[in-house]
């Protein structure tokens, strides 16, 4: 099946008849405006709109009602960093390559995001909030803040009470002023306009909610899961336990949640999450009022959703990360002014993705969307068509972070069943749920004889999506052809400046006889760029057996290094990597993370030609 129509399932003509349709391109006012609205880790159920008889989101549910929203709605990683690139790019992770918070994306990806192609194509655009892509420092910002008319982005994740000249103003309020002050400046322009706003709200930290609205909640009437209970976290695989959602968790350890969960910390915190969404939900009708007070209420398309979902203590988790249903599940709303009265308040039953939303915009643009892009067109739905669609979709969580705080996964959901496959741990465990009996996910049947054709038809339908859709900077834990060995599973606890030590290097074992890469992360005490390109050289007995260098500009605060050798080398021999600055650094420039002991067996961290007691934090990677 050719690449493309597996991905998006689209003809070329049906794209091309709604593209030419009276409703995109010949609507009065001409090209409509729009409005993409994104909260942060916001899951499906806490709208009223969605059924939440607790949480108050009257302006939200007005537009559901006056709208489409859509029922299964979910992100393909339930994560802020590769989730938000998905929505700019309308790639898969897999393809865009940010699996981390540090990487940028290129310039070249910059200019394929649905804000820049639509303005080249004559919008004025603006964003404001949490751009989250490599938005580590100010200066790796300035690539994407070039692209937009109206530019109001914030460095990481921001703070909640920004502006200590105005201690009482929330930040979901000053992005609200934002979004007026822009669509006053749009009114004046002689074209369409998009604008972009990214909520910090509902991430953490939840007691950093807006105290002007503290009056809205009482925690006794907060909902509690099903699932909060110790017996649902003691069913859960011990490495999930373990995991940054579980016993790892800040909020784990300060409630002591996976062992003993309590109503007071739930009821609380869930004030707070809710005190947000309201925050947020306060800002679209001051949104919306100033649209029609402007007399651009009838041709601005609005479209909220969010990055993610979250866990809200069901299975004694807290985060995302994972493939369950409360982590995937979002809130899609899209309310188009233009649309007939028979279709407002409808509700669509489709699967639809994350990734369908560049895509989408740009078609409600009437402008075509590059072959890049890997999602699907939701205007069919928006328009109350019924095009044949999605039967299944693509889930990966392959993020980089520390090993083994988030294991690693990859799966399948259908309309009824669900895979996961945890790729990153030893053995490779999988779950299958059958989401119509068990919609709570506690039954795993992978070892069900009675399902063996199942489980064997989503794994076999699992890798044939992995092939078919492009890994531009694959992990390596994925993939069964690959050796992977860390020098340790554990955070690294100290910096080796190459000021001090101009030459650092590791000692490892070769596992097989073809080394294809080394990774390994750079601080470099919060600078955006290196000052000096880094040698990294390969030897085997003295014997030089490759060299690559990595360019200055790759070598920001934390970035993660891929050399790639695939170099043949001799089974099971002592190989050496030492790597060295071009030009001598002042301190605090440029080093490399290490252990404060020795945990790797195979080797030992060099600085000059001397051994030391510990280990240089690497992973090395090797062809079966």
């Amino acid at each position: 099946m050719e690449r493309r129509s597996f991905l998006t399932g689209t003809s070329a003509g049906a794209i091309a008849a709604f593209g030419m349709s009276g409703l995109t391109r010949g609507a009065p006012g001409g090209r409509p405006n729009i409005i993409f609205l994104m909260t942060d880790d916001q899951r499906k159920d806490t709208l009223g709109c969605y059924g939440n008889a607790a949480v108050k989101t009257p302006h939200l549910d007005a537009m559901a009602a006056e709208g489409t929203a859509f029922e299964n709605a979910f992100v393909v990683t339930s994560i802020c960093v590769a989730s938000r690139a998905t929505v700019l790019t309308g790639q898969y992770m897999r393809t865009h390559g940010i699996r981390d918070f540090i990487e940028p994306f290129t310039e070249d990806q910059v200019d394929a995001t649905y804000p820049a192609i639509l303005r080249r194509h004559g919008y004025y655009t603006g964003f404001i909030g949490k751009w989250g892509v490599g938005a580590t420092h100010p200066e790796h910002l300035k690539s994407p803040a070039g692209r937009f008319d109206f530019w109001r982005g914030v460095v990481g994740q921001g703070k909640y009470y920004p502006d200590p000249r105005q201690p009482e103003k929330h930040m979901t309020e000053i992005m609200g002023d934002d979004a007026v002050e822009f669509v006053e400046q749009a009114s004046g322009q002689d074209k369409p306009f998009c604008l972009s706003v990214s909520f910090k709200a509902c991430h953490g930290p939840w007691d950093g909610y807006d105290r002007r609205l503290d009056h809205l909640y009482d925690p006794e009437d907060m909902p509690v899961p099903e699932l909060f209970s110790a017996e649902a976290f003691d069913a859960q695989p011990k490495f999930l336990q373990d995991s940054i959602a579980g016993e790892q968790g800040s909020i784990a350890r300060e409630w002591g949640w996976g062992r003993n969960p309590t109503l007071e910390h739930h009821h609380r915190h869930m004030k707070q999450y809710f005190t947000l969404v309201s925050g947020v939900d306060r800002q679209v009708g001051r949104l919306r009022q100033r649209l029609s007070e402007l007399g651009l209420a009838d041709n601005t398309i609005l479209i909220y959703t969010s990055d993610q979902g979250h866990f809200e203590y069901e299975y004694g988790f807290h985060g995302k990360w994972f493939m369950y249903e409360p982590s995937i599940r979002i809130p899609l709303l899209v309310f188009d002014p233009r649309s007939p009265e028979n279709l407002r308040g409808q509700r669509r039953e489709e699967m639809v993705l994350n990734v369908d939303y560049a895509q989408t915009i740009l078609s409600l643009a009437g402008v075509e969307a590059p072959a890049t892009m890997q999602g699907r067109d939701l205007t069919p739905l928006v328009r109350g068509r019924h095009p044949a669609w999605r039967k299944d979709w693509f889930y990966e969580h392959t993020y980089e972070p520390a090993p083994g705080d988030i294991p690693k996964s990859v799966g399948v959901r259908t309309e009824r069943w669900k895979y996961v496959r945890f790729v990153s741990v030893d053995p490779v465990c999988e779950q299958l749920f059958d989401l119509a009996e068990d919609p709570l996910e506690m039954n795993n049947l992978a070892e069900d004889p009675a399902q063996k054709g199942r489980l064997e038809a989503l794994r076999a339908r699992c890798d044939q999506y992995r092939r078919e859709i492009p890994d531009r900077h694959p992990v390596y834990a994925e993939y069964p052809e690959f050796v992977v060995v860390n020098t340790a599973q554990k955070q690294h606890e100290q910096s080796i400046d190459f000021a001090q030590h101009p030459h650092i290097g590791q000692t490892f074992r070769a596992e097989t006889g073809r080394l294809h890469a080394i990774e390994f992360q750079t601080p470099a005490w919060g600078r955006p760029y290196g000052v000096a390109d880094l040698v990294v050289e390969l030897f085997h007995n003295g014997r030089k057996l490759g060299e690559q260098t990595i360019p200055a500009r790759r070598l920001g605060n934390q970035f993660r290094q891929r050399v790639i050798f695939d170099a043949e080398v001799p089974k099971h021999a002592r190989l050496f990597v030492r790597m060295h600055p071009t030009k001598k650094l002042p301190k605090q420039t440029l080093a490399l993370w290490a252990f404060h002991d020795d945990p790797y067996r195979f080797g030992t961290a060099y600085t000059g030609d001397n051994p030391q007691n510990y280990d240089m934090e690497m992973r090395f990677v090797f062809r079966r």
